[in-house]
């Protein structure tokens, strides 16, 4: 499918969409994260299953839409979620070099995503997936988050529940700024900064490595147990605290 602005546009309804090569004409500049030429738009509550199929472009999900992703191909492409009730989940899916403006997935406006056993590789200066503002969300799990500015960007207001899930090879691991962020069984491994954490953030960490050149970056009072998670040891890790951390 080629054409120019919004290639396929669901409102209501729940459609299965297999096999599709979604490939909208024109660039992708944009001054905001839902203005690029689209792949797909879902609104209005729609609930379509998009199955083994490659999204060039922006999916941009709304309007307490509830689509599930399985098996596609975000090839320089990108999801945004916004609104309350909004809540799609991908499942088996891959992200590679999207051309979004600064994410993979962008979580925004208290909506949802879950994001179960996926591939996410980032370009420099991007998010592989961005939750911000108050009472938006997102469930990791079985996932790798590969490059990038910060594998998981964890904004204002926002809850991330990362589980068996790994981020590598990133400035920052993960970046909490004021938010909630429960990590079990995961791996942050080859970042810059495995884990940093600023202002009124929660954190929960258990059964956890951590390989980095700076595991932890805390700030503003923030802490990370020691125990039960694990800290490797080959002598090239430190320590970064502020703040009497």
């Amino acid at each position: 499918i080629r054409d120019s602005g919004t290639a396929v546009l669901i409102e209501g309804g729940a459609p299965i969409l297999e096999d599709l090569l979604i490939d909208p004409a024109g660039d992708m500049v944009t001054g905001g994260p839902n203005q690029p030429r689209e792949a797909m738009e879902v609104r209005d509550g729609g609930s379509p299953t998009i199955r083994d199929s490659v999204l060039k472009s922006l999916a941009h999900i709304d309007d307490g839409a509830t689509p599930t992703f399985e098996g596609v191909e975000f090839r320089l492409g990108c999801l945004h979620v916004q609104g309350q009730g909004t809540s799609p989940s991908v499942r088996a899916s891959s992200f590679v070099g999207s051309d979004c403006p600064g994410f993979s997935i962008s979580v925004a406006d208290g909506a949802h995503v879950d994001v179960a056993a996926g591939d996410i590789d980032s370009r420099p200066g991007q998010a592989g997936i961005r939750v911000a503002n108050d009472g938006s969300s997102a469930d990791i799990t079985g996932t790798s988050i590969s490059g990038g500015a910060e594998g998981v960007l964890v904004g204002p207001g926002a809850t991330v529940t990362f589980q068996r899930s790994n981020a590598q090879e990133a400035a920052v691991g993960i970046k909490v700024q004021d938010g909630d962020l429960t990590i079990a069984a995961g791996a942050l491994v080859d970042n810059t900064i495995g884990l940093q954490v600023s202002g009124d953030s929660f954190l929960e960490v258990s059964d956890t490595d951590f390989c980095n050149e700076t595991d932890f970056d805390l700030r503003d009072g923030a802490a990370v147990p020691s125990e039960p998670n694990r800290v490797c040891d080959d002598g090239t890790t430190e320590l970064a605290s502020r703040d009497g951390s």
